[in-house]
């Protein structure tokens, strides 16, 4: 399991906000193409954390002005925000920016290890300072998607600078475990299927086995415990940042309001953009009805991003 955060390898040099020197920031046995004049290079990066895979998303026609690190959300949700964050990647690029994808350590194609919010952040970290070297990109800027929003506001201390983004963003880890845990009813219920586990008899189980198995997902003790502990409202230090709410409809965006107070109150520039889409998190919806009933909102959605963070940085607007 890694280390926490800001605990490093004593026998290692470390750059400020990065892995050790040694280790090597290029994509192995990557692919690359390019798609409407935007290069896009697939790979795997490698560390003694084991290999991330990444996907980096850049103008091929100029140097970068700045990069984006994604961080995405987990289990169904963020299977249905993978398009999104593609269109996204490709918008951005297509206006000069350098935007990187990765899978989190123990997941997709990444190398299996141990996950918890503290490894999920240092991996952003590690994928921040490979497209910085990879681009030469200047300044860097998160992206938090759903669970994401705690690894990308984590992520954010070590580049006191760095916009932040988020979308529908989790706020309290625990309630996000409890919600999940509910939604298996509810499929259950839709499925006219034999009753699941209680919460309580999964959670035993959990402690247990080490991991439980929820609508065809696995949550991994070591993940779930780091997350009950996580609350987005504690993550920002007391420190001017600019920020960008996107809220969803559902009921994450209820809490949104008490965010932007508190975060205000630390001299963060906060903006929201409340979007017409639900949330979404528990269920992979019908394909062919979600493409067709959210089209012009996530144009928008996704529009709101680019012209708020180019303007961030001074260049756009």
């Amino acid at each position: 399991m890694a280390a926490s955060r800001g605990k490093r390898q004593a026998d290692a040099t470390v750059e400020p906000g990065g892995p050790p020197a040694s280790v090597d920031l290029s994509l192995a046995n990557s692919a690359r193409a390019v798609v409407g004049g935007v290069l896009e290079e697939a790979g795997f990066l490698a560390r003694p954390d084991g290999a991330l895979f990444v996907v980096l998303h850049r103008p091929v026609d100029r140097p970068p002005s700045g990069s984006l690190t994604v961080c995405g959300s987990l289990f169904a949700e963020q299977h249905n925000d993978y398009r999104r964050e593609v269109r996204l990647a490709r918008m951005l690029a297509s206006v000069g920016l350098a935007v990187a994808r990765f899978h989190y350590r123990g997941l997709g194609n990444s190398a299996p290890a141990s996950a918890s919010l503290d490894a999920f952040t240092r991996d952003a970290l590690d994928v921040t300072l490979a497209a910085r070297r990879l681009t030469s990109a200047r300044p860097v800027a998160f992206l938090g998607a759903g669970v994401g929003s705690l690894v990308a506001s984590q992520a954010c201390l070590d580049h006191p600078d760095a916009p932040l983004l988020l979308w529908k963003p989790v706020l309290d880890g625990a309630q996000y475990f409890r919600d999940l845990f509910r939604a298996r009813l509810i499929a259950a219920t839709r499925a006219r299927a034999p009753r699941p586990p209680t919460t309580a008899e999964l959670l035993a189980t959990l402690v247990k086995q080490g991991h439980v198995d929820v609508m065809g997902f696995t949550v991994a003790a070591s993940l779930h415990d780091s997350l009950v502990a996580a609350r987005l409202t504690e993550t920002l230090p007391r420190q001017p940042r600019r920020i960008l709410l996107q809220p969803f409809r559902g009921a994450r965006a209820a809490g949104v309001e008490r965010l932007v107070t508190d975060w205000r109150a630390r001299g963060c520039l906060v903006d929201v953009q409340p979007v017409k889409l639900v949330e979404d998190p528990w269920f992979i919806p019908d394909g062919a009805a979600v493409r067709a009933s959210v089209h012009d909102a996530e144009e928008q959605l996704m529009a709101d991003a680019r012209d708020w963070l180019l303007s961030s940085w001074g260049n756009g607007g």
